[in-house]
This record gives structure tokens, C-alpha cells and sequence, in this order.
């Protein structure tokens, strides 16, 4: 390596630098035995620093898979909740629907009844009105009793008809 000065040329010097022993070599300093040993200081600082660095990238997609496992966990209580709520509001929509089903027929029933027990009311009051009219109550004179006497049939009878 060359530096041009106008005024002076001067060659580039290469030093060694240790920041473990504070230690500075330069180039033309260097013997075997040292260029060996700082050789085998790269060598383990290389190793050291893709050590780490693979620790790192380890700790990472150890993260990256405990927490997309979690979420995956999470998604999947999430989706078995879902479907726990849907089947439970199935089951409560069937039961209410049972229920509102025997609701009904009891109202139907209750009606049913009430109808017929008010038409039979209401055709028994009518029936006992003209009962009245048809039948009427008299006075026999010589047996000293009451008897009913029918005008639609021009009948008598001791007993009152029903």
C-alpha cells in the first residue's frame, strides 16, 4: 500500500492489535511464533463470535416457536370456546324451543277447554231459558202435587226434566 505525498512517500505499515493484552505489533515486528498465536486467537475469537451469533439466532427461533406454538395453543382454546359457546346456544335454542313447544300446546289445551266449557256454559244457559218457556210448573188440584207440563209436546210429568 502506497500513500503519494508531494512532499514525502510513505508505505503503509500493518499492526496487530490485542485488546486482551493491550499488546501492538507491527508488521515488520512479526515472527512466526506470534503470527501463529495471533492466528489461533482469530481462529477462537472467529468461533466465539458465530458461537454467539448462533446463540442468538437459537434464542430467536426458540422464541419464534415458543410463541407461535403459544398462539397456536391460544387460537386453538379460542376456536374449542367458539365452538363450546355455538353447540351450548344449540342445545339451549332446542331446550327453549321444547319448552316453547309444551307452552304452546298447554295454551292450546286451556283454550280448547275453556271454549268448550263456555259453549257448554253458554248452551246450558241458553238451554235452561228455553227450558223455562217449554216447561212450565203447575199445580194439580186433586193429587195436591206440582207437575210440569211440556207445551211443545202438550205432555205432563211429576219429575222436572233437566
Amino acid at each position: 500500500y502506497y500513500t503519494h505525498n508531494t512532499a514525502l512517500m510513505v508505505e503503509d505499515v500493518q499492526c496487530f492489535h490485542s485488546f486482551q493484552t493491550q499488546e501492538k505489533i507491527f508488521d515488520y515486528q512479526m515472527k512466526d511464533e506470534k503470527l501463529r498465536e495471533i492466528t489461533i486467537a482469530d481462529m477462537y475469537g472467529e468461533a466465539d463470535k458465530h458461537a454467539a451469533e448462533d446463540v442468538r439466532k437459537e434464542r430467536e427461533s426458540d422464541w419464534d416457536y415458543r410463541y407461535k406454538t403459544y398462539m397456536v395453543k391460544r387460537i386453538q382454546y379460542m376456536y374449542r370456546l367458539r365452538k363450546a359457546r355455538k353447540l351450548r346456544a344449540k342445545k339451549l335454542w332446542k331446550i327453549e324451543s321444547k319448552f316453547q313447544k309444551k307452552r304452546t300446546n298447554i295454551h292450546k289445551k286451556c283454550v280448547k277447554f275453556l271454549e268448550t266449557h263456555f259453549v257448554g256454559y253458554k248452551s246450558r244457559e241458553l238451554f235452561a231459558k228455553q227450558l223455562v218457556f217449554i216447561f212450565e210448573k203447575m199445580y194439580h188440584n186433586e193429587s195436591k202435587k206440582i207437575f210440569w207440563f211440556n207445551h211443545h209436546t202438550k205432555t205432563a210429568t211429576w219429575q222436572k226434566k233437566r
